[in-house]
């Protein structure tokens, strides 16, 4: 995929978003886009889409837990025992378990990444705020942009 900018990345549909946000978490997209979606203001929305991501996870994994109960409690009834299935049944699953976890796990330390950098970019924007606050000439009223910009702090 060619590079694209932070307005490019904004205005992708939902799904090609979620495309883009599968290849850049196996590491399919180019530097550029990478880097991209860890500056604002593509940031916010990368750090919400993995967020979304691990959730979903958790519940898939949630899911197929309470499935794999019943299958148990249908394969194994008194008297009907078959214990091959449950054991197939069973191995399907650990396999399948085993493989979201990884996912889970790769996706754990992208938003781990993107929450440092998500934190470190606040704290450069509240100080850039307040440098420009401070700095503003005291001789001088504020435009409404200037007091809507410093109230970001100020809560």
């Amino acid at each position: 995929m060619s590079p694209r900018s932070a307005r490019d990345l904004i205005a992708l549909p939902q799904d090609a978003w979620r495309a883009l946000v599968d290849e850049a978490i196996r590491g399919q997209v180019d530097d550029q886009t990478a880097l991209t979606l860890r500056r604002p203001p593509v940031l916010e929305r990368f750090y919400r889409t993995l967020v979304a991501i691990v959730q979903n996870a958790d519940m898939h994994l949630a899911a197929r837990k309470a499935e794999l109960e019943v299958t148990k409690a249908e394969l194994l009834k008194p008297g009907q025992e078959q214990i091959a299935e449950w054991q197939a049944a069973k191995a399907r699953y650990g396999a399948w378990r085993a493989k979201t976890l990884r996912f889970k796990a790769g996706v754990e330390m992208e938003l781990a990444e993107v929450s440092r950098i998500r934190e470190n970019t606040t704290a450069t924007l509240v100080q850039g705020i307040a440098s420009h606050r401070d700095s503003f000439p005291s001789d001088e009223d504020p435009s409404a942009q200037d007091e809507a910009l410093w109230s970001l702090i100020d809560q």
